[in-house]
């Protein structure tokens, strides 16, 4: 029991050593996923949520990204999970408060999901998986593996509705 709490503590010290009030794109992110392994960093991008969970993807990354012979889309899995962020160390009522926020400000700029998009930053933990070392990675992370990497979700902040051109009257 000892040694799982000081575990414990050892990987929240490692987090909050890492934080930085940096905040880089997803492509960004992608490229440096090594360096970032672990870290705790804001990540800015466009949410696609679907029933299996959400995405941050990177506006015009370009290639495909090769890991391991496999080839991803520009995409970090948003992990939310109440046991994921326990075990990251970022387990706080942060987010519920940062989802309420978001939700308003959806609401008040009349967010429509089949027509706007949502740019957001989320903060957490990112993990990745080293090109060469860990052979983990072939499975990938989240709904269907699809994603190189993840984010433990700390928090949500910095909504941005970017709203669909209008069409023309008739």
């Amino acid at each position: 029991m000892k040694s799982l709490i000081a575990g414990a503590l050892v990987i929240m010290a490692g987090v909050s050593a890492c934080a930085s009030d940096e905040t880089v794109s997803v492509c960004d992110a992608l490229r440096r996923r090594n360096a970032l392994h672990t870290k705790l960093v804001a990540v800015r991008g466009l949410l696609v949520a679907t029933d299996e969970g959400g995405w941050l993807l990177g506006r015009e990354c370009g290639e495909a990204i090769m890991i391991n012979g496999r080839a991803f889309r520009s995409a970090i899995w948003l992990e939310m999970s109440g046991a994921s962020r326990r075990a990251a160390g970022v387990w706080s009522t942060d987010l519920d408060a940062s989802i309420k926020a978001i939700t308003l400000e959806m609401e008040k700029r009349r967010f429509n999901a089949q027509r706007d998009r949502l740019w957001v930053t989320y903060t957490g933990v990112f993990e990745a998986y080293d090109d060469e070392s860990n052979h983990a990675l072939r499975h990938g992370f989240g709904h269907l593996n699809a994603a190189p990497a993840q984010l433990i979700v700390k928090e949500i902040r910095d909504a941005v509705v970017e709203q669909a051109p209008k069409p023309p009257e008739k």
